[in-house]
């Protein structure tokens, strides 16, 4: 599968790695925009998919920008229907360094996340960071 998005709403099955089934659902493709000034254009323009990656209760949300396409952000995890955002702790976790892994495959070779320390975006490491 692809992550270019339609505009509408669906959920799909993706088969990562093994026996292990992630789904994604919500794939939203979005257009925020301001309004057309009288010369036709925007004082801003961003079009981007939204991707949410589930493996049993915890789903991982995800930005890819439809003018970078190499490009995609981790924005946060959801569980038990509350967000939060990601802590470094969560990039050992395995839906994180599976789905990192096929988004590389899909060619998203600049991954990043953003970080709950104020940071802003990091860039995601290419294997798990062991923490002290």
């Amino acid at each position: 599968m692809k992550l270019a998005i339609s505009s509408t709403s669906r959920t799909s099955k993706l088969r990562l790695f093994g026996s292990r089934i992630f789904y994604a659902g919500s794939d939203r493709h979005h257009v925020d925009a301001s309004a057309q000034g009288a010369d036709g254009l925007h004082d801003y323009y961003y079009e981007y998919d939204i991707i949410v990656f589930s493996n049993g209760g915890v789903s991982l949300v995800a930005r890819s920008y439809t003018d970078a396409p190499h490009e995609a952000h981790f924005l946060c995890v959801e569980s038990d229907s509350e967000h939060r955002p990601l802590v470094e702790n969560d990039l050992k976790n395995a839906l994180v360094t599976e789905v990192a892994a096929y988004l590389r495959a899909q060619g998203k070779s600049e991954i990043k996340w953003l970080s709950a320390q104020g940071n802003g975006y990091e860039i995601l490491p290419s294997q798990p960071r062991k923490l002290i």
